[in-house]
């Protein structure tokens, strides 16, 4: 640990920022490095897996699209800061949103309407989802790609209904 603490104060940015990528950096280092002056050292300290989610939480309010783009590309972002961050000015934060693993389906649907096109085609490409919104984007959506990408991951679903229904109705007769 100690090395890791001597390299977080090393003078090159790309040694601190090489740092704060490796999958052993301490806690305490990863803190240090996400209050770093130079915005790409915080911005990949934010990423990283072990950063606390309090720190999290603190950089979802940072000025810079950057850091919060950081914030949202951290696995283990606070669903409650995912769910802030989706209706961020900058549109490069609520793609990634939009495009988070964890991000709730409450918040997908409120996305579905956002006003960039390749946000709501990464909700429609989120995999949880569901039937009802994938519907809505199917018949709904302006754009082309959106209700293309929706029909396609649409019918499946469908698909599965109706075999659902068929095999209930011939195993009830």
């Amino acid at each position: 640990e100690r090395v890791f603490e001597t390299l977080s104060a090393d003078a090159d940015f790309m040694v601190r920022t090489k740092l704060a990528e490796h999958h052993l950096a301490p806690q305490r280092v990863l803190m240090d490095l996400a209050q770093d002056s130079v915005y790409t050292v915080r911005a990949t300290a934010l990423r990283h897996r072990n950063l606390p989610p309090d720190w999290l939480r603190q950089a979802s309010g940072d000025p810079l699209p950057l850091i919060r783009m950081s914030v949202t590309s951290n696995v283990n972002t606070p669903l409650s800061v995912l769910d802030s961050l989706a209706s961020d000015p900058d549109p490069g934060v609520r793609l990634l949103v939009a495009k988070h693993q964890r991000t709730r389906l409450a918040t997908l649907r409120r996305m579905s309407g956002d006003p960039e096109v390749d946000v709501i085609l990464a909700v429609a490409n989120h995999p949880t989802a569901d039937r009802a919104l994938l519907t809505k984007l199917a018949f709904e959506a302006e754009e082309g790609a959106v209700r293309s990408t929706a029909q396609r991951r649409l019918e499946p679903l469908l698909r599965k209904e109706i075999r659902e229904d068929i095999l209930e109705r011939w195993n009830s007769d």
